[in-house]
């Protein structure tokens, strides 16, 4: 009843975008079974909100974050990405170190993959508005490490920071001066890694830092044995 009196009938009223907005991000499973054209409404709704959220607390339900979350939970990754793809990815590129995607991502594989790729891309930015961020809240995903990154992408986001904190971004500076001690989990994987795989991790390293041997790297940056 409620998704057809309020999602498919009013979705084209603007008077109703923040009630739906709402809706969907307490419940994201009121958008099964929509017809076409309330898709096309109701992405072109959420659209308009990932730039201009009504709230800046992804806590808050009509935050997009927050509304992605629930739209993973409720309908399902293919789901969201056949229907709402756009609005995924745009949401995970504006907001990709936002708790309530990262608790919805277990069940997501592709998902989870587009934001490792940002996170690896943000964390190696020369721009210090993209690295510092990352930096800054890199302890905070260190919970979410071993649920989220592969070994390898652990330590591809450690030669990013490095690479970033060569750049000058101040938060990147500051994780590398303390050998990644705030971020264990990830500072671990990465070791695995280059335990396991020493050829593969030393090919990156040298694409990185041109000359740098992998035991130099890992002895000065994540302060090994």
């Amino acid at each position: 009843m409620i998704r057809r009196k309020l999602i498919e009938d009013q979705s084209h009223d603007a008077d109703y975008a923040g009630w739906i907005a709402r809706t969907i991000g307490a419940n994201g499973a009121i958008l099964k079974g929509l017809k076409a054209d309330a898709v096309l409404r109701v992405r072109a709704l959420l659209m308009a909100g990932v730039d201009a959220p009504a709230s800046r607390s992804v806590s808050v339900i009509i935050h997009p974050a927050t509304q992605l979350a629930s739209m993973i939970d409720g309908l399902g990754e293919s789901t969201v990405l056949a229907d709402f793809g756009a609005f995924a990815e745009a949401v995970l590129q504006r907001y990709p170190y936002a708790a309530p995607i990262l608790d919805e991502l277990g069940d997501a594989p592709k998902l989870r993959e587009q934001l490792v790729g940002v996170w690896l891309k943000n964390a190696r930015s020369s721009q210090f508005d993209t690295a510092n961020p990352f930096a800054q809240a890199a302890p905070q995903l260190d919970d979410y490490a071993k649920a989220v990154l592969s070994d390898e992408q652990a330590f591809r986001l450690v030669i990013g920071v490095v690479e970033a904190a060569d750049w000058g971004a101040r938060r990147a500076k500051a994780l590398r001066a303390e050998s990644f001690a705030s971020t264990p989990t990830i500072r671990e994987m990465a070791l695995r890694q280059a335990e396991k795989k020493p050829k593969a991790s030393a090919a990156l390293v040298e694409k990185a830092f041109p000359g740098t041997k992998l035991v130099a790297f890992l002895t000065d940056e994540l302060d090994a044995d």
